[in-house]
């Protein structure tokens, strides 16, 4: 999406969200600064062009494109001037970043015009080193991926249209509409299944073949044979075919053409499929109700192949003893049961199947907070709400009223202002972070309005079940890397953290816990 924004940026200059995310992608590397140092800069030019018109009429307001070019051909000591602020230094680094930038957009708009896309797109990556660039950018996680789709790009800049009569305006047009499917990425230690023609180009160790020893696909009906030799100009024949068991006379010879054809294609799947094994390939079939073709694949190949015994069924390893009755659990009898009648349970599996039901109610009560809405305006759990819950974690109607008793405390207790949208001005419930190749999940994340005009600061806020999570070391950790995440994600912003347990309380949380 980056390099769809960056072509988009060069076939329509005055598309100025495209290049914006062009400049803050790893294509460029601007900064959130120096964004904002280019939008004062076209504000300053727009001002002067309104003080300088006596029409009345508004002008139109440079591009964000038609101001680095327009600055990129001032004097460098000009170019200083301009983006000195009040009170602070001249910065010719900016300066200079701004006019390499201009004469890149320019270099790169040149290819976009005058080269094919595949060439234009082609030498955009060689001369910005693209892929290195965003391998450095994204996690390791994410890397392969990455890669993998923006080779994708340049092979869809052949694909699309066939690669004929294509512009860059209709190749960034069909990128936009979506729907192009991504090169799947071989990641290591999983099991991937494809079919033969989706495999091609692809090697793997171990190569599992299933159901190689199918019956031969049924004789087709209404159909139609074309009878078009490749150095004839026109066909010999066109025969609608009612049925390939019956065939007219004059279509017999056709038809076995055709046959043949598909055998000989059959082959070439085979061929294909043996070859994206590098060391291993594993024939499995199912036994067929009759034997199928002496021409299936399985049946040529066992000869060549070594048995291998089947694994034990897995009803005589472990299976229930009713597993096949399929019958529906009953819930016990409602009897009054003596004491000392009850069961003793091991000291071991009682604090298991606590802890059990204190994480399921925790869950529980997270659930039921992602469904309180910013703004209120009045909202209250209702007992579709509880039910909903107590389904979905296997909950008692007891325990799913103590989890709804939390969560009434929680947004009505010390920290409600975070969902009063008077006092914050972002807000978001389960929002995902990517830190250091891990995915971390924040419970709520809000910005509270600073004071005086000042910026205001993020609050990450963490719902536990337990009364004192602050002496949890594990948690602590757990708001260490949410810090870490979070500076990552705003750099020089405010960011505070903090518990909020059960019973309403917010628990700030200093750096000093956090370093300890």
């Amino acid at each position: 999406e980056d390099v769809v924004a960056l072509l988009d940026a060069l076939v329509s200059p005055r598309h100025d969200l495209s290049l914006a995310r062009a400049l803050k992608s790893p294509l460029f590397g601007w900064s959130d600064d120096a964004l904002a140092q280019l939008a004062r800069l076209r504000q300053r030019w727009t001002l002067r062009a309104d003080t300088s018109t006596d029409t009345g009429t508004a002008p139109v307001r440079p591009s964000w494109w038609d101001v680095l070019q327009r600055f990129a051909g001032l004097p460098s000591a000009e170019q200083v001037d301009l983006l000195q602020l009040p009170g602070q230094a001249p910065a010719p680094e900016q300066a200079e970043l701004l006019r390499d930038t201009a004469a890149r957009l320019a270099l790169y708009q040149g290819w976009v015009r005058s080269l094919p896309p595949h060439d234009a797109l082609s030498a955009l990556y060689d001369h910005g080193d693209v892929l290195a660039r965003f391998a450095q950018a994204v996690p390791a996680s994410q890397r392969s991926g990455v890669l993998a789709q923006l080779r994708d790009l340049l092979a869809q800049s052949l694909a699309q249209d066939g690669g004929r009569f294509l512009t860059p305006y209709r190749l960034v047009r069909a990128l936009k509409a979506g729907g192009i499917k991504a090169t799947p990425v071989n990641t290591k230690g999983a099991v991937r299944l494809l079919t033969i023609h989706g495999a091609k180009g692809l090697e793997a160790h171990t190569v599992l073949m299933l159901d190689t020893d199918a019956p031969p696909s049924r004789p087709e009906s209404m159909g139609v044979l074309v009878d078009w030799p490749g150095e004839d100009a026109a066909p010999r024949r066109f025969v609608f075919l009612a049925s390939e068991k019956s065939p007219p006379a004059c279509a017999v010879a056709v038809l076995q053409l055709e046959q043949q054809a598909r055998a000989l294609e059959e082959l070439n799947a085979l061929y294909v499929a043996l070859t994206r094994a590098e060391e291993r390939l594993v024939l499995s079939s199912f036994e067929p109700h009759q034997r199928g073709s002496s021409a299936s694949w399985y049946q040529r190949l066992q000869p060549l192949a070594t048995p291998i015994a089947a694994p034990e069924p897995a009803s005589a390893v472990a299976a229930p003893a009713a597993a096949a009755d399929f019958a529906l659990a009953q819930l016990p009898a409602c009897t009054s049961t003596p004491s000392s009648a009850v069961p003793s349970v091991p000291a071991e599996q009682a604090g298991a199947d606590a802890d059990d039901e204190h994480t399921r109610i925790g869950l529980a009560l997270h659930r039921l907070l992602q469904w309180f809405p910013t703004p209120a305006d009045g909202f209250d759990w209702t007992t579709t709400h509880t039910q909903a819950a107590a389904r979905e974690f296997g909950l008692s109607p007891a325990q799913a009223a103590d989890a709804l008793t939390m969560a009434r405390r929680i947004v009505t207790g010390a920290a409600a202002w975070a969902w009063d949208a008077t006092q914050i001005d972002h807000w978001g419930n389960e929002v995902e972070l990517f830190h250091q190749g891990e995915l971390l999940r924040l419970d709520r994340l809000v910005r509270q309005h600073g004071e005086g005009g000042s910026a205001g600061t993020w609050w990450v806020l963490d719902f536990k079940s337990h009364e004192h999570p602050e002496r949890q070391p594990e948690y602590l950790a757990q708001m260490q890397r949410y810090r870490q995440a979070m500076a990552l994600a705003r750099p020089g912003e405010p960011v505070r953290l903090a518990f909020i347990n059960p019973l309403g309380q917010l628990i700030p949380l200093s750096p000093e816990q956090l370093a300890s």
